[in-house]
């Protein structure tokens, strides 16, 4: 089977069942096809079969993939689902390179899975070390002191990390230009780097906030979530729309213990063991998580259900899925347009929500505005005004409170114009190809 005939066969399963699959930069070969030093066998009847997997854009080795590695990487799917999608091939065609395709996934193998360094295992296992020993104190200690401790660590990051305090100083210059002084732009990033603390931290402590927690912490329009209730009694999906700014993980699990649990759509992590850990966390009050990659066909499903979906409006699009190019603060940006497809095809609600700190410590919770919207003939301009509509509603909250929102996130990471001068030193000198399309099939 030649890699053209792969690809086509990995198609023909994405059209034929109901997982999203991508093919962006990965080959695959069956042991006929190519030689390398160190090989993993698997027996499909009698046949044995060496597969490997290297990227094409890369100079990458030929690498051996193991069955079980492969179901482990696949942390975006239920096994069940996979497994489904392997009978599916099986049945279609017998071919193991066919039944090989199937549970591969563009962008979840990594070509060096295999080849990890020594340094980045352990890296690896310390991070997490680090991550699991918060996890188990913070929730023993007061809210109080775990603020405390998170927006002074974040304080201390704000002149330790250079990098980090450049790429704030950057976004700010971008943001505001000359209508700030540098000295009042020192003073949000430091406040911003303090916030990204304490969040955090308060994010650690989360298995010990409970309801009667929230009365004491939680200031928020009780009456708007009484309204979003009665959106989703008539059987209509919500997203909750949010941003980084403030508190967005305690909202986020207050709005669990208010009698909402949301399905988190959330980047996938490069050290699987603290994605583990951070999808406990965000889960104590009954929330499901989604995993950004593939995830388009599990949302469009839960609004037609009714629920409840939380997204974060102000995040690069993926390459590999395209974007679009919006208004960010005067600059454009490349967003994501999924929240707009998904409404627009589920008929979904789409409700602003935010969170931030009162000088006392507690969190002020906001539900609302909701974003409204009123579909026309014209798709693609429904979606890029829906999609405009969403980042002006983060943007505005951000000029009300620039000291809460994340400044050290490479927010502007690519140019839609290489000649355009006006965007920060760590903005890519590559121009990004047009959006894919946002059609989601039911």
């Amino acid at each position: 089977m030649t890699p053209l005939q792969f690809l086509d066969c990995l198609d023909r399963v994405r059209r034929t069942t109901a997982l999203h699959f991508e093919v962006v930069d990965l080959e695959v070969f069956v042991a006929a096809d190519c030689q390398a030093d160190h090989t993993e066998t698997m027996s499909s009847g009698n046949v044995p079969v060496e597969r490997f997997v290297r990227r094409r854009s890369g100079g990458d080795e030929l690498h051996a993939v193991q069955i079980e590695r492969l179901h482990s990487i696949l942390c975006d799917q239920e096994v069940a689902d996979v497994d489904r999608v392997e009978r599916a091939a099986e049945q279609a065609n017998p071919c193991v390179a066919f039944h090989l395709a199937c549970i591969i996934l563009a962008g979840l193998v990594d070509a060096n899975t295999n080849n990890m360094s020594r340094w980045k295992l352990f890296r690896y296992q310390l991070e997490a070390v680090m991550v699991e020993t918060l996890a188990w104190l913070m929730p023993r200690l007061s809210y109080g002191v775990v603020r405390r401790l998170g927006s002074g660590l974040g304080c201390l990051g704000y002149y330790l990390l250079a990098q980090q305090r450049r790429i704030a100083r950057a976004n700010l210059d971008v943001a505001f230009g000359d209508t700030k002084s540098p000295k009042e732009k020192e003073r949000i990033s430091r406040l911003s780097f303090q916030n990204f603390g304490a969040t955090l931290f308060k994010l650690f402590w989360g298995p010990s906030f409970n309801h009667e927690k929230l009365g004491k912490l939680v200031e928020a329009n009780v009456d708007r979530l009484l309204c979003i209730h009665e959106l989703q009694t008539r059987g209509k999906g919500v997203f909750f729309l949010t941003l980084h700014f403030g508190d967005w993980e305690l909202l986020s699990l207050a709005t669990g213990l208010y009698g909402m649990p949301l399905n988190v759509v959330t980047e996938t992590m490069r050290n699987t063991a603290l994605e583990r850990v951070f999808a406990s966390l965000r889960t104590v009050t009954g929330h499901r998580i989604v995993p950004q990659r593939s995830a388009g066909l599990k949302i469009y499903k839960a609004l037609k259900r009714g629920e409840t979906v939380a997204v974060l409006t102000d995040l690069n699009a993926p390459e590999e899925t395209g974007g679009l190019w919006l208004e960010f603060f005067g600059l454009p940006v490349f967003n994501n347009a999924s929240v707009a497809a998904l409404a627009l095809r589920s008929g979904a609600a789409i409700i602003g929500c935010y969170a931030y700190p009162l000088p006392d410590g507690r969190l002020q919770a906001v539900y609302g505005p909701e974003i409204a919207y009123t579909p026309t003939d014209d798709y693609e301009t429904d979606i890029r005004t829906i999609s405009q509509q969403c980042l002006t509603f983060a943007e505005d909250i951000i000029r009300e409170h620039p000291e809460f929102w994340l400044w050290s996130y490479k927010r502007w990471k690519h140019r839609r114009d290489a000649g355009d001068t006006r965007y920060p030193f760590y903005t890519s000198s590559a121009v990004l190809p047009a959006r894919k399309s946002t059609q989601v099939s039911a």
